[in-house]
């Protein structure tokens, strides 16, 4: 999860007082960055039409509606790191070098956005806090971060293949639940 520049992690009943005054802005939350999401898509796409034969990421930019500039820039990382293989030529491309079933979203996000910690005092190579140990949050965080892995490491990319908004909607009582207004209407 990439904590913007400037960002602050806020309780949640500050921060529906925030989005009550609508003070909060993009700097303000945690979020997956464009890399993590699209590096998704990228795979789901491949996972979706995957037939043994390799795919052009120009037709998978033209379906997912990604610059094959920003692509491109993921496809590396892929590669490298063994989820997707590649050919140069005629009729190469793309495909996927392991099954949709055994590819989670943990890994993946884990991959291109590094810590998925929700604070800095949890990352791998964080330096032990000097308040660590009258800190009163920092089980809550440690609890908030086994959540995050748990859940990510818990979905498939073939769990998601094929979903669509249209047939996964929200009910309304749910997105009501919701701390985002904007979901509400989902």
């Amino acid at each position: 999860m990439a904590l913007f520049k400037g960002a602050k992690v806020r309780c949640e009943p500050e921060r529906r007082r925030a989005a009550k005054n609508h003070s909060i802005d993009e700097h303000d939350i945690m979020k997956i960055s464009t890399r993590g999401r699209y590096a998704l898509r990228v795979i789901i796409d491949l996972a979706e039409h995957h037939n043994g034969e390799y795919m052009p990421m120009k037709v998978v930019a033209e379906r997912q509606h990604i610059s094959l500039k920003y692509i491109e820039q993921i496809v590396p990382v892929l590669t490298k790191n063994n989820y997707i293989e590649g050919v140069h030529g005629k009729g190469g491309g793309y495909r996927l070098k392991r099954e949709p079933s055994d590819i989670t979203v943990g890994e993946l996000l884990r991959l291109t956005e590094g810590s998925l910690a929700p604070v800095a005092c949890l990352e791998c190579d964080a330096q032990k806090c000097e308040n660590c140990e009258q800190c009163r949050t920092l089980p809550m965080w440690k609890e908030l971060y086994g959540v995050i892995r748990r859940y990510l490491d818990s979905v498939t990319i073939s769990s998601l293949m094929w979903k669509s908004v249209a047939t996964d909607e929200l009910d309304s009582e749910k997105a009501k639940s919701c701390f985002c207004p904007d979901l509400w209407d989902i």
